[in-house]
């Protein structure tokens, strides 16, 4: 709970949002570089736009501390399921 006591909220809520695109966007960095294919593609795609429209739903001035949590929780869902893509992805 340090930033949003130092900078506000909303400036957390869009560092949030700003971090979330870095890492989808390194995510998706593999397939280029040559490490996965395109069934890691798919994949990594469809989850992070998933994890980045909920971050992204977070912007509203109505979300709270409900939201962060559940934030989290698809965090831990989305690395999850990403590195099982990354499994699939090194047997195809």
């Amino acid at each position: 709970m340090v930033m949003p006591n130092t900078v506000g909220i909303r400036a957390t809520k869009h560092s949030i949002v700003r971090y979330l695109f870095a890492l989808v966007a390194v995510t998706l960095l593999l397939v280029p570089l040559g490490v996965e294919g395109r069934v890691y593609l798919g994949i990594a795609s469809f989850l992070g736009a998933v994890f980045f429209g909920w971050g992204c739903y977070g912007l509203r001035d109505a979300s709270g501390t409900r939201w962060a949590r559940s934030l989290f929780a698809v965090s831990i869902i989305y690395l999850v399921l990403l590195f099982g893509a990354l499994v699939l992805g090194c047997r195809s």
